[in-house]
């Protein structure tokens, strides 16, 4: 509590003042200025002798006239910090919002200069400021008119040094060019404040509006800089609102300071007299913007009665006025007059964070000033259709791409609850029978038994077609892709790849070592880029322990790029010889022993629940190695080659070590044979990816600024609420699952065995699987540095 005061101006308003001013609309700030110059120049000049008189009058503490000026000036600046995050919180209009806060952000400046002359004249300090009232008029015009000036020049500076640092995608660049706006702030306040005698305020505004006018095309990143800003004013706002609490809990509370300051008790009358001054304070405030309405009303963009009626009740005070009070108790002066100056201050500031701060929401909707005109609802609705049909594909794509339907989630998914039992809640049962009514027969050359065998690749590929509105095979060019495809993906098949490795070795060809390591390198990037794609898109769940599992085996993986590819072998100690593996094992055996001893309605359940957690990672991760590692060997060879197939013996050894992996990887996805399980993992995967995807396009359409971000806040909420319908609806079907089980355990009838998921990837490991055995031999003799075989 008893923090310097220039500490807090200097240490926080500079980075909040010009977070603020440098995202501010200068066009809409250029047709609002006049307002905000009459509310920030004769307004808080009315303001500070009229809250002055008030206190001299009304409080009982025996003020001087002096030192009540200093106190009207202190409350004449309202809080541009505290203002701006309860505009954008409800959401009030662009002009509402821009005449509040440029209002804000000038009268600090215009407040501040008022309390410096003040409080020199209280002190008897600095006579040559107050002499005269000539030397009373430079000292306004050097600190209003010099100081803006000050920081235009920073401003026009950073901008022309940010044209030098602007090139594209540079990080270094990108960290210069933030690095710049932060050292403007902080220059601009300083110089001014501190070196030029002039209002740092202003000269920290001044600065911002020239590169918000200027610098926002040279930005590399705006959205980078725009993260980094709102991180700065949110620390800021959370120490500062932090150390204000302090100081008003310090003010308001009697307690014993060994001397340093003198001892003023308060007692009921006190926090009375707080309560009756803010009420006088909004009179005033009301007052002012009474006298200027008329002004009001015919510059800039006009206002009306009701924004006026509420930028009286918007007048915030906090973080200005709370440091100028901590000046005047630590710079001289009476200090028991310094004492209860601060109570006053801090207790108005808490007034109105809590009375106008809490209502000021509510006040704008009962006025009707946050209502959205009907055309623009009737747009709204359009672009929420467009985005259910977009939410709509994407779901029958993941479908079709997954080979299953999560019909079970469509009635959580609001998007897609018009769907609810229809056809096409089921694209792939439908694409199914589709085909075989349009007859597999003839498709497949005649053959007898094709109608009752479908083929689901097929099925799956021209479901996907259908839903993205292609032609599928029925075209030429689009069966010659579908052809070509297919013999790319059987060239990658192992069988392939060794006959194509057998042919190389019969024309005695020599393995490049250090090429072939320089590849398996780019192709763990290019893995781990699919990884990331595969979280960005929703098909692997970013809270699952796979993400961190999938992602560490690429690390280990580039630890030796000499050696053959391993990630998947980390990918097996990580589900069975992790460092809990002991525990784990342990915990199986007590819930089996707990559901054995258990009675019948609890049979099993505990170990189900455990299981089932395990198997998901299982299956995450096992999926996503095999997506990436199919994407990565096609990406790289796309890219590397001239052709889409392996062409040289480096490429094909690295496509056949990736192909080994992939083999074994399939084969420990079988290791759930639960059928309930895996539809309830198949239909969560769908579910989140259909949800990820909803998300992606909404901020999509708030970038691309056709959605406000109060019209897609709702969405947002309402995606989240579907993900908490899906959690619980997996909740009830494992439960329901369960209680399958115990009828089944109750009917004397032997229940499904669910393997401990150990013993699952154990037996896998063991004898289903022996991936690292067939990779060893599918690897070449070992060669020297020369590249010949040793």
């Amino acid at each position: 509590a008893d923090i310097d005061g220039h500490l807090l101006l200097f240490a926080f308003l500079p980075a909040l003042l010009f977070g603020d001013a440098m995202t501010l609309n200068v066009h809409t700030f250029k047709q609002c200025f006049t307002q905000c110059l009459v509310l920030a120049g004769p307004g808080v000049l009315l303001g500070t002798f009229l809250n002055g008189a008030a206190a001299y009058y009304i409080l009982p503490y025996d003020w001087e006239p002096l030192l009540c000026l200093c106190f009207g000036s202190i409350l004449s600046a309202t809080d541009p910090v505290a203002v701006v995050s309860m505009l954008k919180e409800v959401g009030a209009s662009p002009k509402l919002t821009m005449q509040i806060t440029g209002e804000a952000l000038l009268n600090d400046g215009v407040a501040v200069v008022l309390f410096m002359l003040f409080w020199a004249m209280y002190n008897r300090i600095d006579e040559e400021l107050y002499e005269d009232y000539w030397a009373i008029i430079l000292f306004f015009c050097r600190m209003s008119i010099a100081g803006p000036l000050l920081g235009m020049a920073f401003g026009y500076g950073a901008f022309i040094w940010m044209t030098v640092a602007n090139r594209k995608h540079a990080t270094s660049d990108m960290i210069i060019q933030t690095s710049i706006t932060i050292l403007t702030a902080y220059l601009s306040f300083f110089v001014g404040e501190s070196e030029c005698a002039v209002s740092g305020v202003l000269s920290c505004v001044g600065a911002a509006l020239v590169l918000a006018d200027k610098a926002w095309p040279l930005v590399d990143s705006r959205e980078a800089l725009e993260i980094v800003w709102h991180a700065i004013e949110y620390f800021g706002n959370t120490v500062l609102f932090f150390l204000a609490g302090v100081i008003t809990g310090r003010s308001m509370v009697d307690y014993d300071d060994k001397g340093e300051t003198a001892q003023v008790p308060f007692y009921a009358s006190d926090y009375g007299y707080v309560l009756l001054f803010f009420l006088v304070m909004t009179a005033i405030r009301g007052l002012v913007l009474l006298v200027s309405y008329p002004l009001l009303g015919r510059l800039g963009q006009g206002t009306s009665p009701k924004d006026s009626a509420f930028m009286v009740w918007a007048g915030l005070r906090g973080a200005v006025g709370l440091a100028l009070a901590q000046l005047v108790l630590q710079s001289g002066g009476d200090k028991r007059a310094g004492k209860e100056l601060q109570f006053m201050v801090a207790g108005l500031a808490f007034c109105t964070l809590i009375f106008q701060g809490t209502t000021s929401g509510p006040l704008l909707g009962f006025w009707g000033m946050l209502g959205t005109p009907e055309v623009k609802l009737k747009l709204i609705k359009k672009v929420e259709a467009r985005i259910k049909e977009h939410t709509i594909k994407e779901y029958q794509k993941a479908c079709l791409r997954h080979g299953f339907d999560a019909d079970d989630a469509v009635a959580c998914i609001s998007s897609l609850k018009s769907l609810e039992g229809t056809d096409e809640a089921r694209p792939f049962a439908k694409k199914n029978r589709e085909l075989q009514d349009a007859g597999m027969a003839e498709r497949e050359e005649g053959s007898e038994d094709a109608a009752d065998s479908m083929n689901v690749e097929n099925a799956t590929q021209d479901g996907i077609d259908q839903v993205q509105g292609t032609d599928g095979p029925e075209t030429k060019d689009a069966s010659a892709d579908e052809d070509e495809e297919e013999a790319i993906s059987m060239f990658f098949s192992i069988a392939s790849l060794e006959a194509a490795k057998q042919v190389w070795a019969n024309k005695g060809a020599v393995l490049l070592v250090r090429e072939l390591a320089e590849l398996r390198e780019t192709f763990y990037h290019t893995v781990r880029a699919e990884y990331w794609g595969q979280i960005k898109e929703g098909d692997l769940p970013r809270d699952s322990p796979a993400v961190l599992i999938l992602l560490e085996s690429i690390n280990i993986g580039l630890d030796d790029t000499t050696a053959e590819l391993c990630d998947f072998y980390h990918i097996l100690w990580a589900l069975d010889k992790s460092w809990t593996v002991k525990m784990e094992l342990a915990l199986d055996a007590c819930l089996r022993k707990i559901d054995e001893r258990s009675p019948r309605n609890f049979n099993k359940e505990l170990l189900y629940y455990h299981n089932l957690k395990n198997y998901k990672v299982l299956h995450y991760a096992t999926q996503a190695f095999i997506a990436a590692h199919e994407s990565a060997q096609r990406t790289l060879i796309k890219n590397y080659g001239v052709k889409s197939t392996p062409e040289t013996l480096e490429e094909i050894t690295l496509c056949l070590e990736s192909a080994v992996l992939v083999e074994g990887a399939k084969k420990l996805s079988e290791v759930c044979s639960d059928e309930g399980l895996l539809s309830i993992i198949k239909s969560t995967i769908i579910a989140q990816h259909t949800l990820e995807a909803e998300f992606e396009h909404i901020h999509h359409l708030f970038e691309k600024e056709v959605l406000s971000f109060k019209e897609a806040e709702p969405l947002f909420e309402q995606i989240n609420e579907d993900r908490t319908a899906l959690r619980k609806l997996r909740e009830k079907q494992i439960h329901e699952l369960e209680v399958q089980n115990i009828e089944e355990a109750m009917k004397n009838v032997q229940p499904r065995k669910l393997l401990s998921y150990k013993e699952a990837v154990r037996r896998a490991k063991s004898s289903e699987i022996n991936v690292k055995a067939r990779a060893k031999s599918l690897i070449f003799a070992p060669q020297d540095a020369t590249g010949t075989t040793v």
